[in-house]
């Protein structure tokens, strides 16, 4: 699969940054609102520029958000992230993975 079939295979795309907890969230209408449903007090800002990653091209319809995950967490501690135990390193970003394996009904 080339990167940009990704996008035909999913809702929402995510790309973690050598910052701890930094997310890069893509997401097409359906895909945002789950991310919204995550953090349902907070507002979360989108963008459609495409400068951040221009290797990546993305479809239209879909937009890109630059999360603070616990930031967030602080922000709205009604969020519905599943819980993981593991301590955020370089190695291992625990935000998107907490947010990678969040389900909603």
């Amino acid at each position: 699969m080339n990167k940009d079939s990704l996008f035909d295979q999913c809702d929402v795309c995510i790309s973690s940054a050598e910052d701890i907890g930094w997310l890069d969230v893509y997401a097409n209408a359906k895909g945002r609102e789950i991310i919204q449903a995550t953090f349902p007090t907070l507002s979360i800002e989108r963008t459609e520029r495409k400068e951040l990653l221009p290797e990546v091209k993305m479809p239209q319809g879909w937009s890109i958000a630059c999360l603070h995950l616990p930031n967030m967490m602080k922000k709205c501690p009604a969020h519905k992230l599943m819980q993981l135990k593991a301590d955020p390193d370089n190695r291992l970003n625990i935000y998107g993975r907490r947010l990678a394996v969040t389900q909603f009904a």
